[in-house]
């Protein structure tokens, strides 16, 4: 059976959040933004890595672990958004 485990993201994580952002950007925005969109953020990671950092880290980010591997990530930000 698959273990889920929910729990805060630290600084350590965010190389997997940056592989985690970009897949879904490459799969799943595709379908609702532009071509320039999607080539934008796509490199958001890589080429702003400190503003990645920042952005992640902001909130209260939860990472969900697969059997030990980030799977997914989201981040609450008072009083009522959700990110990512």
């Amino acid at each position: 059976m698959t273990q889920i485990n929910l729990r805060a993201a630290t600084e350590r994580d965010l190389p997997a959040l940056a592989v985690i952002y970009i897949d879904a950007v490459d799969t799943i925005a595709r379908e609702a933004y532009s071509s320039s969109q999607v080539a934008a953020w796509l490199r958001w990671p890589t080429d702003e890595p400190d503003s990645f950092r920042e952005r992640v880290l902001a909130g209260h980010c939860w990472v969900a672990e697969v059997d030990g591997e980030a799977a997914a990530f989201a981040e609450f930000t008072e009083p009522d958004h959700l990110d990512f």
